[in-house]
């Protein structure tokens, strides 16, 4: 989040309180969240077929987790990796939160397969030397990421 404000050139005293700010009214308006038709089914038949998933996030901690808790209740994820969870506490595209994911759950990246829907997701999977595919419902094209799906 601090990344993308000094690359729009918000002089940096103002950081926290837009982020402060940004995550209140994230919170206040989290039930307006629609998943995706089929996503919590998918999860579930993973989750039954011992199919290990989980969430690499930009999101903050707090936020992840009651989204998750609101939505996912269910659904016992491998690992759960948001920024803070990496000790140089920074986010995609480098490759910390997701080799942080195969580490805590278990798999290799080269057993792992990255579902990501913007370039960010794509770069850092690209990074991290996981196999990515990206999410229809996503922001961008697919055709980009064509060439590295074959």
């Amino acid at each position: 989040f601090l990344t993308i404000l000094e690359s729009i050139g918000i002089p940096s005293q103002y950081h926290e309180q837009i982020r402060k700010n940004y995550e209140n009214h994230a919170k206040l308006n989290a039930h307006k969240i629609r998943l995706y038709d089929g996503v919590n089914e998918l999860l579930k038949h993973c989750q039954n077929n011992n199919v290990k998933c989980s969430i690499v996030t930009s999101k903050s901690r707090e936020r992840t987790f009651n989204i998750l808790s609101e939505y996912f209740g269910e659904i016992k994820f491998s690992s759960v990796v948001t920024p803070e969870s990496v000790k140089a506490n920074r986010g995609k595209p480098y490759a910390d939160q997701l080799l942080q994911s195969c580490l805590e759950s278990g798999s290799s990246p080269s057993d792992t397969l990255y579902v990501g829907d913007m370039e960010v997701d794509y770069q850092c999977a690209k990074n991290a030397s996981v196999s990515f595919a990206h999410a229809l419902w996503g922001y961008g094209s697919h055709q980009k990421y064509q060439r590295y799906l074959s």
